[in-house]
């Protein structure tokens, strides 16, 4: 079993997964549109670490991130390593 969302999501070719594709594309359209503008795998990564850093439109620039072209595998983990630390500090703040 996977349990990589991102190959989940995006390797996900029955009707659901499909329909779910649209509709991050659609909500997330704005940042997808202005990451798409980005050729370097080193300028994707900028773009993510300054919305992580500034908690800023993460939801849309993960996407756009890990959907992005020039997303190879070794930024994919980094921005789910992000992702998950994000999630613990978020608990402890609940906390």
């Amino acid at each position: 079993m996977n349990r990589n969302p991102h190959v989940a999501v995006v390797g996900a070719t029955g009707a659901v997964g499909i329909e779910m594709i649209k509709t991050l594309e659609k909500r997330n359209q704005l940042i997808v549109r202005k990451i798409a503008t980005i050729k370097t795998n080193t300028d994707l990564r900028q773009a993510w670490q300054r919305a992580s850093k500034e908690a800023t439109q993460i939801p849309g620039t993960l996407w756009a991130v890990w959907t992005h072209p020039a997303c190879d595998s070794k930024l994919e983990q980094d921005v789910y390593g992000d992702i998950h630390m994000i999630q613990h500090q978020i608990g402890a703040g609940t906390r």
